[in-house]
């Protein structure tokens, strides 16, 4: 019975967080006005990255940054946080080789995140382009026994568009995945 408990208040806590991100992909959907103040991007990017690093050698791996100092852009802290938080977590979570690769630099007027890992199953820009998608999985691999509801991606979408950027994913190999989020100076 106490292991039927656990089963279940475990699967309630799941539940309770899938609600949780749905409502919050929703808002952020609608375009719920967000509090935009000028924010230090790169350091958001530098100590959310740090902040990863012990999960990441937890399973023996690594990020490395390269992040260009002293860009700022207008946004939400807590939203830009978010953001980095989904995206590290999928590179830790699903990265086959040890290094997750994090970088932000200037182009032009834009600030240029990306954020890089391996993957052990072969990857086609064709189903790259639906990771945005709410509950799509690229493979068999990413199901619920690895944690997660197959939402983040699309919060991570929606963060970007309410901060008047665009993010895409792609592949150069066919064995790594890049997400690479462009936000306005």
């Amino acid at each position: 019975l106490k292991e039927n408990l656990g089963d279940i208040n475990s699967q309630v806590d799941r539940l309770t967080d899938l609600t949780n991100d749905l409502v919050y992909l929703s808002r952020m959907e609608e375009g719920d006005s967000l509090v935009m103040t000028e924010v230090p991007l790169s350091d958001i990017v530098s100590e959310t990255a740090a902040s990863f690093g012990p999960l990441a050698e937890e399973q023996g791996k690594t990020i490395e940054a390269e992040i260009e100092p002293m860009i700022s852009v207008q946004g939400s802290t807590k939203e830009l946080e978010k953001l980095l938080s989904i995206v590290l977590e999928n590179a830790v979570k699903y990265s086959s080789d040890p290094k997750i690769g994090v970088s932000l630099k200037k182009e032009g007027k834009n600030a240029v995140l990306e954020v890089r890992n391996q993957t052990d199953g072969e990857l086609t820009n064709e189903m790259l382009s639906h990771v945005f998608e709410r509950f799509y999985r690229t493979d068999s691999s990413r199901n619920s026994a690895t944690g997660g509801h197959g939402i983040g991606l699309s919060m991570a979408s929606a963060i970007v568009k309410a901060h008047g950027g665009k993010i895409s994913a792609h592949t150069s190999t066919g064995h790594d995945f890049i997400v690479t989020a462009t936000l306005p100076l």
